[in-house]
């Protein structure tokens, strides 16, 4: 069985943590100058992982919301 009230906190620590990488990857994609310093590899994988990042997010997102019901 599923201790519900665990589930909920471990969702809602990883959803902090996610959130936190996401919007460091934002602000980062989003400094002018980064942008245009950083080789365009580099911005690639910065703009894959942020959106990697965001589809997590609302899995967990999802997730929390179930067990809330």
């Amino acid at each position: 069985l599923l201790d519900i009230e665990a589930e909920k906190k471990r969702l809602s620590k990883e959803l902090e943590k996610v959130s936190k990488k996401l919007t460091g990857l934002e602000k980062r994609l989003n400094n002018p100058g980064f942008v245009s310093k950083a080789p365009p590899e580099v911005l690639e994988q910065h703009k894959q992982h942020a959106e990697q990042l965001a589809l997590k997010k609302a899995r967990l997102e999802a997730n929390l919301s179930r067990l809330s019901k």
